[in-house]
């Protein structure tokens, strides 16, 4: 698959499975995941490089649309929508926690 022919849960799970490790498979999913291990950060400021960002428009850990992948200093990568491929980008409004497994 080419940078393209990925959404955004599908690019962190690639990821991370390439790092050895397997991720559940939608963004709502991988949310649930980590939080169940309490390992949600809701802090932006303290997240670290490789951490998954997650965003809900509504505030709500139960309606999660996205997630990327922390970069520093308010960055992430991520696939921003079909058509656009993966990008670097700004953490944005929307964040509603980031961790790792």
């Amino acid at each position: 698959a080419g940078q393209s022919a990925f959404d955004c849960s599908g690019l962190t799970s690639w990821t991370y499975l390439r790092h050895g490790f397997a991720l559940p498979r939608t963004a709502q999913q991988q949310y649930s995941f980590i939080a169940a291990r309490g390992h949600i950060n809701h802090n932006l400021n303290t997240l670290r490089p490789g951490d998954l960002v997650f965003f809900s428009p509504s505030g709500s850990p139960n309606n999660i649309v996205h997630v990327g992948i922390a970069l520093g200093n308010g960055k992430m990568i991520h696939a921003a929508r079909p058509g656009v491929g993966v990008v670097i980008g700004n953490i944005y409004a929307g964040f509603i926690g980031g961790g790792r497994p």
